[in-house]
């Protein structure tokens, strides 16, 4: 008999996949707990369980909900708390901070790979290398550098609102992009995302997307317009980077992540 089509799950120490029954959507709770944990510093409380990594897609907007309140509080304290040139650096270090430096990983990793101008099997080589080359240090310096200038531009305009929304978008293009792009060979992460994606779940993501950007622009018409940098600035970053090496993965996904939110920050500095 053939057998049932469950959801590729991986935990984190490298176990094998395994097929399970579809999971409740009363687990949600705790799928939103283990991507709290997973992809953030935040403690999520909950241990791993190989049923539910299919959910983790649509808790990522949700993380993002998390992450985009934080930003804005730590930003708005940091601005009045100390100068300009100060508070601009911690605006720029809080996401990369909270999330264990997670994203800017998968910047580093994309752009010695993508940079190096080798051949297909050179750059997942080199993708999966863990020394860091030249064109990651080139990459993460230009981020930073970019990131506190737009950073202390938006705040001395009184631009911050925009934040709140910023890591939902950027994450819910990342959860969307995993479950649409196909996966790339090797890539247990991407496989998973791939594989447990169901129109429920990238709607899910979508309607998170929708949200977002409705609310910002209610807000502010310059965070609405901030979020549609953002999502030019991923899909940009996230397009050639998968056409470059032939496939999704989360590290693609990080380097989405990390130029959407620069994108924004450039957005509201500057409108």
């Amino acid at each position: 008999m053939p057998q049932k089509k469950g959801f590729f799950a991986k935990s984190p120490d490298g176990g094998r996949f395994s097929e399970s029954a579809p999971p409740s959507w009363t687990r949600l709770p705790r799928a939103f707990a283990m991507a709290l944990g997973l992809y953030t510093v935040l403690p999520g409380f909950a241990r791993w369980d190989d049923a539910l990594p299919g959910l983790l897609m649509p808790c990522l907007p949700v993380v993002g909900v998390l992450l985009g309140a934080l930003w804005l509080g730590v930003a708005s304290l940091a601005g009045a708390l100390l100068p300009a040139a100060l508070a601009a650096v911690v605006i720029a270090l809080a996401m990369p901070l909270v999330t264990g430096f997670l994203h800017l990983d998968g910047l580093m990793d994309v752009s010695d790979a993508v940079l190096s101008a080798r051949s297909l099997e050179d750059k997942r080589r080199i993708l999966k290398d863990p020394h860091t080359g030249s064109f990651a240090v080139i990459a993460l310096f230009c981020l930073l550098a970019a990131q506190i200038a737009a950073a202390h531009g938006a705040l001395e305009a009184g631009r911050l609102k925009g934040l709140l929304f910023l890591p939902v978008v950027s994450r819910a293009l990342a959860a969307l992009a995993l479950q649409s792009l196909p996966p790339m060979e090797g890539s247990h992460y991407g496989q998973m995302a791939h594989e447990a994606a169901t129109p429920g779940r990238r709607l899910c993501c979508l309607i998170a997307l929708g949200i977002a950007l409705v609310a910002a622009f209610y807000l502010d018409w310059r965070g609405g317009a901030a979020c549609a940098f953002a999502i030019a600035g991923f899909a940009l970053a996230c397009l050639a980077a998968a056409r470059s090496l032939s496939g999704m993965n989360g590290d693609i996904a990080g380097c989405g992540i990390c130029c959407a939110e620069l994108a924004g920050l450039i957005a509201l500095a500057c409108l």
